[in-house]
């Protein structure tokens, strides 16, 4: 409820407090297309829950990294490609 809409793509970093949870969500995200790789490569089922839990859960790192940088008084740096 306070971080603004996001309305255009933001780069990561911030605070330091900031940088390091957008480490945890990248990592997240690599974690999640490993998962999905091993299933294709080894025709192993990996439960959907589990992959889904992932998403969500770097999802929540995103916002976590945006809130902990808003309390810090970081702006958020705009993508400009």
């Amino acid at each position: 409820e306070k971080l603004k809409p996001l309305a255009n793509f933001i780069l990561p970093g911030g605070s330091e407090a900031g940088a390091v949870v957008h480490v945890c969500r990248t990592t997240c995200r690599r974690v999640e297309r490993s998962a999905v790789l091993f299933q294709e490569e080894y025709e192993k089922e990996i439960d959907p829950t589990q992959i889904a839990y992932l998403n969500r859960l770097s999802d929540y790192f995103f916002d976590l990294a945006r809130y902990v940088n808003f309390l810090n008084g970081q702006e958020e740096t705009i993508w400009k490609g």
